[in-house]
Formats: structure tokens, sequence, C-alpha cells
């Protein structure tokens, strides 16, 4: 499920001093491959399936330092164009002659689906739990579907006959469509019926809805559309390239990233107003999809086995050998967060911005501590817990 995930954690942490880096780049990751990468999906920060050309099928759980060839039980011969995850243990993977494979142990093994024979190819894959999902047919108007997460039913209901390339759902009800002559087929009702829009004469190659009436679609020769009435109409939003594009991955509501030949990437920060080339640390390969674990952390992958990772939580350096546990929950929050302090002695827990600013400071007592962001804006935060004039512990914090 490509969605951002909440998450809490133990922060152990060995410094001695911290430097704060709002600018991050990409950087480039080594898969052990050199075949075309067509799709990656990450359920966490570290937990990364990526999926290629000639069998590969790769599963990183540190991040992108080591990528293992997690093939087991799978057509080795087959290229590989699609995978989906629900969490770091349940995944699919889609190849280009009727297959589609589903792990439940973290890709130990995989088991094979029920696929009805002479579908075709599987360029993109969508589920929305663990049972319900959705994968457009690349060679006509139809698309399969599952309710059991194995067995797939070849649906056609009200379809029209152009190629669908990409998928995105909402809810299980709730989905689209984009096709390769710029139209969007939308459904409230799980596919039983369908409205088609047509936006332009583009050839969509994907879509990402950041709630239930946001969402973006691009393709060929730099086209991105914006919706924000659920789909109902679609503004030409200028990519300023011509470039085609591939993916887009939205972070919130006002950032997203998207990937594209020639080793493109794009930025927004202002809903898809302006786009900015980011580029920095990028190889020239071309690029097939991008996506964000989180609004700190993000890969692409692309041709000739390139994997690049941003992430902005990289400037964090720590040297001192001191272990403190403070577990914040949730994060990202929106109107309180709870700091489980776990040591004896009391301390101060400060929060600044990105750029160093001090924010916030509340003392800590052993035990369960009370955080509100009173008038705090929306964003990346870095925290520090300090006591007897040292700093002692440090991490992120997301505001939503």
């Amino acid at each position: 499920m490509k969605s951002l995930k909440y998450i809490s954690l133990i922060f152990i942490f060995y410094f001695q001093s911290t430097i704060f880096n709002c600018q991050a780049q990409w950087t480039q990751l080594n898969p052990g491959t050199s075949n075309w990468l067509n799709d990656i999906d990450c359920p966490t920060d570290d937990t990364c399936y990526v999926v290629g050309n000639s069998g590969v099928v790769l599963l990183t759980t540190d991040g992108g330092v080591n990528f293992n060839v997690v093939d087991s039980g799978i057509n080795k011969s087959e290229s590989y164009f699609a995978v989906d995850c629900i969490n770091s243990l349940t995944c699919w993977i889609g190849h280009g002659n009727d297959g589609i494979y589903r792990t439940s142990n973290g890709a130990i093994s995989w088991i094979t689906t029920a696929v009805p024979v002479g579908f075709g190819g599987i360029p993109k894959l969508f589920m929305v739990d663990d049972s319900v999902g959705y994968v457009p047919r690349g060679g006509g108007g139809d698309y399969l579907k599952t309710i059991d997460g194995s067995n797939w039913s070849w649906e056609s209901t009200f379809m029209p006959s152009d190629v669908n390339i990409s998928v995105y759902f909402v809810n299980k009800d709730t989905g689209y469509f984009g096709t390769n002559t710029g139209k969007i087929l939308k459904t409230i009702n799980g596919g039983s019926s369908w409205t088609e829009y047509t936006i332009s004469g583009c050839n969509l190659q994907d879509i990402f809805f950041i709630n239930d009436t946001v969402g973006y679609t691009v393709g060929m020769n730099g086209c991105v559309y914006r919706t924000t009435n659920k789909g109902a109409t679609w503004d030409t939003l200028n990519s300023g390239v011509s470039n085609n594009l591939r993916s887009i991955h939205c972070t919130s509501i006002d950032t997203c990233y998207i990937v594209g030949d020639a080793g493109l990437v794009l930025e927004t920060t202002d809903t898809g107003n302006t786009w900015i080339r980011d580029t920095a640390g990028v190889p020239s390969n071309n690029l097939t999809t991008v996506f964000f674990p989180s609004s700190t952390v993000g890969y692409a992958v692309g041709s000739a086995g390139t994997v690049i990772k941003k992430d902005f939580t990289i400037g964090i350096q720590d040297t001192r050998h001191t272990i403190v546990k403070a577990n914040v929950y949730p994060n990202p929050f929106k109107e309180q967060a709870v700091i489980l302090y776990q040591e004896d002695d009391s301390a101060n827990f400060e929060l600044y911005d990105i750029v160093g600013k001090k924010q916030l400071t509340v003392q800590l007592q052993k035990g369960i501590n009370t955080l509100h962001p009173d008038k705090l804006t929306k964003g990346i935060y870095i925290y520090q817990i300090k006591g007897n004039k040292e700093i002692i512990s440090t991490g992120k914090l997301i505001i939503q």
C-alpha cells in the first residue's frame, strides 16, 4: 500500500555534536545489478522491494546499504514491472507474462497467484489492503481485480478500449485508471461502473492521490495535471520540461516529486504550481519510479541498475557512547505527541526547525510527558534531549 506510515521509534544514539543539514541531495546506491529496474515500494524508510528485468527481485532492510536477491519460488526468466506492499512482510510482484506472485513472509518465499491465461503483462499493481487489489492491462482497456489477494478476475465492464497504463485507488471502491490517450477512468463502486474524463491527448504514465480529493497524473512529453475535486476536472500544470515523465509521489499536500527520462527529478513545494529540477547527485539514466515512504526519505529506480536515495536526516551525526531511550509517538503527529522518557535524571526536550532555530522546550520527567505543538507550523523538526548542559539524545519529529 503506497502511503505514508506512522512510526514509533526507540532512538539510541552515540554522539558528541549535531549537524543540521536541510539541503539533502540524492545519493546513488549499489543494488548489485546493472539490469533495468522498473518499480520500487518501501513499506518503511529502511525496507524496500525492487523489481526489474531478467528476473530481478531485490530487498533491502537497511536503507539501501545492502540489497539481497529474494527470488525463491519465482520465474527468473521473466522481467518484473510492478511491486506493491501493504507492510514489510506482505507484497505482490507482477511480470510481463500472466504472472503475479505474493509473499507473506518478507520475501523468504513467493507463491503464485491465479491470473487468467492470456491477460498479458502486469504494468502496475495496486493493493488497497491484503485482499483487494487492481491491475491495469497494458494491452487493452480492461483490468484484473482480486478480493482475496490470491485469485484475480478479468474485468472489462464499461471500460473503453484505450490501453490502461496507471492505477491508483484511494479505498477499495474509489479508484482511477489512466490511459495512453489522456483519459482518466474513475469508479466509486469497486469497478461495477466507470466514468470517463478526457483531459488531454497525453500518454499518461502514473497517477497519485494525496487524499480522496487532490490528485496528480503525469505522462509523456512533460505533461502534468492536477485535480482538486475528486477527478471531476483536471488543471494543466507547467512542468517546464519536455522529458517523458514516468512516476509521481507526494509526501504532503504541498510537496511532490516526479521522475522521468534522462535522469530528471522535479520537485514542487507549492501544490504543483511551480516545479524545480532536483537533480544533484542523480545520474543521467532514465528513471522509472519514485517512492517516498515518509516525508524525510525517498527512493527512485531506473535503467542500468539505478537506485538513488534522498535522506533529509543524514546531517545528524553521533560519536559519544551515551544510551538514552526516548519513545516519541505518534510520529508524525497533529495535535499532541507523547514523549516516553525512560531515564531517572530529569532533562529538557528541545525542538528545533530545520535551520537550527529553537522553537519549543519541554522539561522531561521519567515516564509520560506530553508535547503540544501550539502555534508551530507543519514540517520537519529536530529534537534534542539535554541533561546537565549536555546533548544526550537527538532525533527527528514531524508535525502534520
